[in-house]
This record gives structure tokens, C-alpha cells and sequence, in this order.
């Protein structure tokens, strides 16, 4: 018999690895999730786009992965320079990671079988 996967699924939270920890006749859940399976993966991505290529970087961009990074720097930068000025540079840093997580996220969540990380409240709230 065919079964039929409901398009709801990429929502679901399911534990890949289970793990309860008692603490005073408390039961709380560690579990390893698919959502955290997920985050590492977009970190990783982040990581392989972003700092992988400028490990031998110049200062004239000799290489596509470079111009892509720098454009990728100028574009938050402008951004931040058209909304809040020159005195919200101090947080480029903070928007820089934050826009770029996102980005990841989404790209990921747009996969086929892929996760929305994004679409959980709880990404939004931590």
C-alpha cells in the first residue's frame, strides 16, 4: 500500500538521538533533533562559503568566491549605511552574521526534503 507524506512534515521537530536527564524528579529532553541537525549544517555552510575562500585572500580580488564574499560585506555594509548611519556601524558584525544565517536557512529550507529552520518560532525567539 502507497503512503502518502503530508507537505506539514518539513515542520516537524523528530529527536534523531534521544536523551532524558532526570534532575530532580525532573524530566528534561536533550534530544539531538533535526532542527539541531539543521542549524549545524547551515553554520557549516556558513563557514565552508564564507571563510574557507578568504584563507588566501588578496587585496584585489583574484577569484570569484572573493568578489561574491566582498559583495556579499558591501551589500550589509550599504544597508546598514541607508537605515541607520554611520553610528550603527558598530552592530555590522551582529547584522552581518544574523543576515547571513538567514540566508543560509532559507536557501535550505527551499531544498527538496529540506528543513525551514526559520518558520519555528523559537529560532525567532532565542
Amino acid at each position: 500500500m502507497l503512503s502518502f507524506n503530508s507537505p506539514l512534515e518539513q515542520f516537524e521537530v523528530v529527536p534523531l538521538f534521544p536523551f532524558f536527564w532526570e534532575f530532580n524528579s525532573i524530566w528534561i529532553d536533550f534530544s539531538f533533533t533535526n532542527f539541531s541537525l539543521y542549524l549545524i549544517f547551515v553554520f557549516l555552510l556558513i563557514f565552508i562559503f564564507l571563510y574557507v575562500p578568504l584563507i588566501r585572500a588578496k587585496v584585489i580580488p583574484t577569484s570569484k568566491w572573493q568578489y561574491i564574499i566582498e559583495q556579499n560585506y558591501q551589500f550589509v555594509l550599504s544597508v546598514i549605511k541607508e537605515q541607520v548611519g554611520t553610528q550603527g556601524q558598530v552592530f555590522f558584525p551582529l547584522y552581518f552574521v544574523i543576515f547571513n544565517f538567514i540566508l543560509f536557512a532559507n536557501l535550505i529550507g527551499m531544498t527538496p526534503y529540506g528543513f525551514a529552520l526559520t518558520s519555528h518560532i523559537i529560532l525567532t525567539l532565542s
